[in-house]
């Protein structure tokens, strides 16, 4: 993977302070994504004007929720889990009675 492309900036590919494997994994798969659609929106625009000129922001809008996917993975896998209880919630408490 190209440390240059656009996808791997986006996802900030080498940044890992955690080390963790899975954030390594979750970056190196999101940005070849983040690459391909990138290409594909280039070549989309150049090949069909009429889909840009119908809504530009959509195909942004797209190309962002990837990236979220990507950071919202990330924080997913790096953040610690929680037990209800030290919430103060208890699992029964979820649940009414019947």
């Amino acid at each position: 993977m190209d440390p240059n492309s656009i996808g791997a900036q986006r996802v900030r590919l080498g940044f890992n302070p955690s080390t963790d494997s899975v954030v390594d994994v979750i970056k190196s798969t999101t940005a070849p994504v983040v690459d391909v659609i990138k290409s594909m929106t280039a070549d989309l625009i150049d090949l069909c004007e009429t889909l840009k000129a119908k809504d530009a922001r959509l195909a942004s809008l797209a190309q962002t929720a990837y990236e979220e996917a990507c950071m919202w993975a990330v924080k997913a896998e790096t953040t610690p889990a929680v037990e209800p209880e030290a919430l103060g919630v208890g699992i029964s408490d979820n649940v009414e009675a019947k």
